[in-house]
């Protein structure tokens, strides 16, 4: 009895022996067919991996972006504010003279240049000067001496005598054009009355152009100042 216990022991262990090497080896061989048939990843685009929608996937380009093809966002035009115009400005004072220079040596004498300006209707006011009013009292043009001190005395002494006088008109003022029509053609009966001759500014006779010319600046003046204070 002991001989056949010993016996089937020996066959079991036999037994259990065949089974473990039988499943090891049905494992491994398992394990060899899983790696034969695995499919390792690649990086290169497959004909089985989905290709990329270029609708979707692609990133948005210059022209869905901005509307322009090919312009970057530092290149769109950057709008420039508008230049502001400073106001005008109100022109400065403005003296237009005609000056009478006498054609005789010897000058006009104090007597007779008082007479010719009162009898051109000319006020004599302090300091010395004559002017032409206007019907609301303004002063619109005056006559002067053209010579130091200015001033042409109203009782003039018989040696009193002046190589010219200054007819001049000022802007801003009551003047204007037809203001500085007057001056010239009283300046002309001056010179004609007294035996003198009628300059410009620069004590070249005065012709008509240069009366024109002067008649424009007057204009203009006029114009820019209206300008200006219209903004103000």
């Amino acid at each position: 009895m002991a001989e056949l216990r010993w016996i089937l022991v020996v066959i079991g262990l036999a037994v259990l022996g065949g089974v473990y090497l039988w499943s090891r080896r049905r494992g491994s061989s398992q394990r060899d067919e899983s790696a034969e048939t695995r499919v390792e990843p690649r990086l290169d685009h497959d004909e089985d991996w989905p290709q990329p929608d270029p609708l979707l996937d692609s990133p948005p380009d210059i022209e869905t972006a901005s509307g322009v093809t090919g312009l970057l966002f530092e290149d769109l035009p950057v709008p420039q504010a508008e230049a502001v115009e400073p106001p005008p400005e109100v022109p400065p004072e403005k003296i237009l003279v005609v000056p009478i220079r006498a054609m005789r040596e010897r000058g006009f004498p104090g007597p007779d240049l008082v007479a010719a300006l009162e009898l051109e209707g000319l006020t004599y006011r302090d300091p010395g000067v004559y002017v032409q009013v206007s019907d609301q009292g303004q002063t619109l043009f005056t006559v002067a001496n053209m010579f130091e001190p200015g001033s042409i005395p109203r009782e003039a002494p018989e040696d009193f005598v002046t190589r010219g006088v200054t007819c001049f008109m000022v802007l801003p003022g009551p003047a204007n054009a037809e203001t500085l029509a007057r001056m010239v053609s009283l300046a002309r009966r001056l010179a004609s009355r007294l035996a003198g001759e009628v300059l410009d500014e620069a004590l070249s006779t005065l012709t008509n152009q240069r009366a024109t010319h002067m008649r424009e600046e007057v204009i203009e003046y006029q114009r820019r100042s209206q300008i200006a204070a219209s903004d103000y």
